[in-house]
């Protein structure tokens, strides 16, 4: 892939439009350049009397090509960005404070009890096809599951401010809840082995 370019409008007089994929400078009416949009970063305008046609506004805000002026000591006094900048950085900045506020310890209770909600239905898929033929691994898995049930439920009880008050509470729950399915994936390799066998009479199998 190409890298990205500046377009520079540096002459009094230019004029810069847009022609199907590509902005095109005139000068005088005759063509000097031809940028494809592709290839594009943005375009800096340093000179007085720099016309540009709102299709090229229009097409760069859209592509995400800033239009910048800038001043002949240097300085930047305009710039032209898209809306969807500035809607990413409201997004920053709203997902910044969400750490502080109720929002955050919500997003996070959410996020973890996704997490415990997958591992759950990973037990329960290999548990239905063990209930005929390990009924031992299966009561096992599903005591996992239930378990797991309840850790939601505990991660869903949890109340607090902010998402720091809490953070400490969500790991340890998705610590436990880490551990029920290891627990539950030890249990499938053992019996897939003839493991889990070993040692059934006479001996309870630790939960």
């Amino acid at each position: 892939m190409a890298e990205k370019r500046q377009l520079i409008l540096d002459k009094y007089g230019l004029f810069l439009s847009k022609h199907s994929e590509r902005l095109r400078v005139k000068s005088e009416g005759q063509i000097v350049e031809e940028v494809p949009l592709i290839h594009l970063d943005s375009v800096l305008i340093t000179s007085r009397g720099v016309s540009v046609s709102s299709d090229v506004v229009e097409i760069c805000a859209v592509r995400g090509i800033d239009i910048v002026y800038i001043s002949g000591n240097g300085e930047v006094y305009g710039r032209l960005s898209g809306p969807s900048l500035v809607g990413t950085v409201k997004t920053r900045r709203e997902q910044l404070m969400a750490l502080g506020d109720e929002r955050g310890y919500e997003l996070g209770k959410a996020f973890a009890a996704g997490k415990i909600q997958n591992q759950k239905n990973i037990i329960r898929y290999f548990a239905r096809y063990r209930k005929v033929v390990d009924k031992e691994l299966f009561e096992f898995l599903e005591d996992s599951r239930k378990k797991l049930e309840g850790h939601i439920k505990s991660l869903m009880d949890i109340a607090g401010r902010n998402v720091d008050e809490i953070r400490d509470l969500i790991l340890n729950i998705e610590g436990r809840s880490a551990a029920k399915l290891l627990g539950g994936y030890e249990g499938i390799i053992k019996g897939k082995h003839g493991m889990a066998g070993q040692g059934r009479q006479g001996s309870k199998r630790s939960h």
